[in-house]
């Protein structure tokens, strides 16, 4: 585990086995002459993208069950912790959470006016690569979730199980390939090398 926190924190976790998502779809960024459906754009095409993280959550079949523990560079998610589970560090902070806190944690991360209206003080970059980073660990199905912004994220697996992860992608390369990140299409294949 000491392994996946280190390549998260140093953004290498393409290092491992994985697979990479899509969330957005730019092709919803559609405004017109004067910027005047701004702010609907901006909704559906943020809508979307956490829609389609919660697409993703069903196929790993995260549910209200299942343990969920956040690794996180921002104190300000510990609102959103199970109490008594949030611990820092010098690098990232760590709780658990449930599953609609967890969903709370991801519109909050990835649609940047929610974030302003919760925390109107504190700085959110509309691409985390810069600054917030969030991993979801989820400790019985052995498998971390790394979102790095509204464009995509990361899977990989605690234990490296190559045949899992082969599992997960072949069931979403079927069902819905389009949330897989076809830039990063060769890479995941050689899951099945």
């Amino acid at each position: 585990m000491d392994t996946i926190l280190d390549k998260w924190k140093s953004r290498k976790l393409r290092d491992l086995n994985y697979i990479n998502f899509t969330f957005d779809d730019p092709d919803l960024l559609d405004y017109d002459e004067e910027m005047s459906n701004a702010d609907e754009v901006q909704n559906n095409y943020y809508t979307f993208c956490v829609n389609n993280v919660i697409k993703i959550l069903n196929i790993l079949q995260v549910k209200d069950s299942t343990e969920i523990i956040i690794y996180s560079n921002t104190s300000e998610l510990k609102d959103y912790l199970t109490q008594n589970s949030f611990v820092e560090s010098d690098s990232y902070c760590k709780g658990n959470c449930d599953y609609k806190n967890l969903i709370d944690i991801i519109k909050l991360t990835i649609t940047p006016f929610d974030f302003k209206k919760k925390y109107p003080d504190t700085f959110l970059p509309i691409w985390k690569d810069d600054e917030m980073m969030d991993l979801y660990h989820f400790p019985q199905l052995k498998l971390l979730l790394y979102i790095y912004d509204q464009r995509g994220g990361i899977l990989v697996s605690e234990d490296e199980n190559k045949e899992k992860l082969k599992s997960i992608f072949d069931t979403i390369n079927l069902e819905n390939k389009s949330l897989l990140n076809d830039y990063w299409y060769s890479d995941m294949y050689k899951l099945y090398s």
